[in-house]
């Protein structure tokens, strides 16, 4: 079984990423010393870095790198087609072009961009992680012959004690399902290393 299953249909959702900005806007993260290659051919490498904790989740970079673009004057391929809507593919299969990302924790509980983000499901169990883009878009541009994306994502909760495994697979840049495990007690110290900027006034 694929770790990038095809979801089922949602009929009711939710957006949840208003919350989680506004909490993280509040609070200087603690930084992970994490950086991983995930995946790397001839022509494509995914990677993780500027990875920080919160206390309510951890936020990361995820790099892509395209090392030859065929025509110069196409526009910097977007890796994450129909993402951000709550139906994004309208049952269909996911398209080779699309990347598939995903964050798996310890105990088995896992997010990935197929999960419609930012639409959940309204009766979503609360400790079920969630992905969001974290920073306004991502940034994409032209690295002589080749282009790159780096987008900021966020997942909440924090993940619990044990291995955390980061996971892609791209078919339509040959890359197949590839996963990189960290230990999760660098993002949980660095979480427990994040301070709010203000301290709370007194009775609010």
């Amino acid at each position: 079984m694929s770790f990038f299953d095809q979801p089922g249909r949602l009929t009711r959702f939710k957006v949840v990423h208003a919350v989680w900005r506004r909490q993280r806007m509040e609070v200087l993260p603690g930084v992970a010393p994490v950086s991983l290659v995930l995946a790397r051919t001839e022509a494509t490498v995914v990677g993780v870095t500027d990875v920080r904790g919160y206390p309510n989740g951890f936020v990361f970079l995820l790099r892509l790198r395209w090392g030859l673009v065929a025509d110069p004057a196409e526009e910097v391929p977007w890796p994450f087609p129909h993402w951000g809507s709550p139906d994004p593919l309208d049952g269909d299969l996911f398209p080779d072009e699309l990347l598939r990302f995903g964050v798996q924790f310890a105990d088995g509980r896992k997010v990935t961009n197929m999960d419609r983000y930012p639409f959940v499901p309204e009766d979503l169990p609360p400790d079920q992680p969630v992905l969001i883009e974290a920073g306004v878009g991502g940034e994409g541009g032209r690295l002589g012959r080749g282009a790159s994306w780096d987008l900021e994502l966020a997942v909440q909760p924090l993940p619990p004690p044990g291995p955390l495994a980061f996971v892609c697979a791209w078919p339509g840049r040959g890359i197949p399902e590839s996963r990189v495990e960290i230990d999760a007690g660098l993002i949980l110290d660095a979480a427990a290393a994040a301070v709010p900027f203000f301290a709370a006034e007194a009775g609010s």
